[in-house]
Formats: C-alpha cells, sequence, structure tokens
C-alpha cells in the first residue's frame, strides 16, 4: 500500500479544513503530516524513519511558531469589557423600571439596556449602574 500518497491527501485536506473551519491545531497537525509524507516520499528506502522526522520537525516548528504567536498577542485576562466599564456611570430610564415585572429599560452612554432596580423608577429619572449581568442592567435611582 502507497501509504506516502495517502498520507500527504489526508494533511493537505486537514489544512483545507482548518482553512474552511479554524479549529486551531488541525491545520498544524495536516501541515506535520503532509510534511512528514513528502520527506517520507523523498527517502523511500526508509520511508518511515524520513516521515517521523519530517512530520517531528514540523511539529516542532508548528508548536513553536503558535507558542511566539501567543506570547506576542500578550494576556488579555485583565481587559474589562466594554460593559464593565459602564458600572459607575449614569444613565437616563427609558421605560419606567418596575422589580415585580422585571421591566424597565435605561439609557447609558447612548445604548439601551434591560434594567431592574430594587425599587420602582419612573421614566426620565437619573438612575446609576450597578452591575452588569448579560444584557440586564441593575441600577439605582440617583437622588438630586
Amino acid at each position: 500500500m502507497d501509504y506516502g500518497n495517502t498520507l500527504a491527501g489526508i494533511g493537505l485536506l486537514l489544512m483545507v479544513v482548518e482553512l474552511i473551519l479554524p479549529l486551531r491545531l488541525i491545520g498544524a497537525a495536516g501541515a506535520a503530516l503532509f510534511t512528514g509524507a513528502v520527506v517520507g516520499l523523498l527517502f523511500p528506502d526508509d520511508y518511515w524513519l524520513a516521515f517521523s522526522l519530517g512530520f517531528f520537525i514540523c511539529a516542532l516548528v508548528s508548536g513553536w511558531v503558535l507558542s511566539y504567536l501567543y506570547q506576542l498577542a500578550g494576556d488579555f485576562s485583565n481587559l474589562a469589557t466594554a460593559a464593565s466599564n459602564l458600572i459607575g456611570k449614569y444613565g437616563v430610564v427609558v421605560e419606567a423600571i418596575d422589580p415585580h415585572s422585571k421591566k424597565g429599560k435605561v439609557e447609558i452612554d447612548g445604548d439601551v439596556w434591560t434594567a431592574r432596580a430594587h425599587l420602582a423608577i419612573s421614566e426620565g429619572s437619573s438612575v446609576a449602574l450597578d452591575s452588569i449581568d448579560g444584557c440586564c442592567a441593575t441600577v439605582h435611582e440617583e437622588s438630586n
């Protein structure tokens, strides 16, 4: 059986799948498989040794490139989301907030949010944003 062409074809197929559906490491595995198969085909007398070396070298290079790219991207774990940057800001009630029916809307920085509050707040009242849970803002009425 001709393993070289089959493995090269599988490697190419995995790389194409990576282009269509980015699955992170499928493309790297495909590149390593393809490279190993091509190197193996270049040295048919010791196919499996050449395949193994080509696969291993490509896998090492792919791993190094991925780790370098992750370092280059930096640590984004401390970045605040746009929504969390709104906490403490002031807004206006555009639909009365009723704590019992859980209905109400506020406008904060030009965006309208579904709102909740512990007490009823009438339309047009000034509010401060306490927290955000998903798409729902928890607010309290701001005293004038």
